[in-house]
């Protein structure tokens, strides 16, 4: 009776489909999905946290030198961008690049993946999001866009290859490019897009690389 029963549960295991039983890769799979969420979920929380502290540390700051506030706002639109790009979806990505034009590389990836759904909603939230500045603030915008130059790199700590060379700087951008459109479908897609849309700017300051967290988790699946 005993070596029935076990008969029995031996025939129905070797029965069952392969799919059915969760191998190693996959349980390794979710172990690091579920590490890459946490990171990125505290990384959200901790932008949010010291983007309050900023604001408000700035406002007050202000009031003792007005170049602590520039300090400040300059520290708060990094962490402001850096969370953007965090949440990956097109309109975050169209919302990074009104604050910081070079954000909107990250859309990179989606042209890299061929992924036209999300490429069209991040050109969709842009246009709308211009068209929205031009309504509210028409002098404002259009005076933001004349302001637009290389030529206002500074004289500030600059990280970036164009305080070295404005040639170095354009040749790396565009080897940037190809090799984030090269990799996009693959694992490292995202962390390539985002790393671009980091260290493209032609001014880069320290506290512009936290934006680099933003790489610790991958979007996943379309996004509104």
């Amino acid at each position: 009776m005993c070596a029935r029963s076990a008969t029995d549960a031996n025939r129905r295991t070797t029965t069952e489909p392969l799919s059915a039983i969760p191998t190693q890769n996959e349980e390794r799979r979710r172990s690091a999905r579920g590490r890459s969420d946490a990171a990125a979920t505290g990384a959200s929380v901790g932008f949010g946290l010291a983007l309050a502290y900023l604001v408000v540390a700035g406002g007050y700051a202000g009031t003792v030198d007005p170049r602590l506030r520039i300090v400040s706002l300059g520290l708060s639109a990094a962490l402001a961008i850096a969370w953007l790009v965090a949440v990956g979806s097109p309109w975050a990505i169209a919302l990074a690049a009104n604050i910081k034009l070079f954000p909107g590389l990250v859309a990179c990836y989606w042209l890299g993946r061929r992924d036209v759904r999300n490429l069209g909603r991040f050109a969709a939230w842009l246009v709308a999001l211009v068209a929205l500045q031009l309504v509210l603030a028409p002098a404002e915008t259009l005076d933001y866009l004349s302001f637009l130059s290389l030529s206002q790199v500074g004289i500030s700590f600059n990280l970036s290859p164009y305080a070295i060379s404005p040639l170095l700087w354009g040749a790396l951008l565009v080897g940037g490019t190809i090799l984030a459109l090269r990799l996009a479908p693959g694992r490292w897609g995202w962390a390539a897009a985002v790393a671009l849309s980091t260290l493209a700017t032609p001014r880069l300051l320290s506290y512009f690389l936290v934006t680099l967290l933003a790489a610790l988790r991958r979007p996943d699946g379309p996004r509104r």
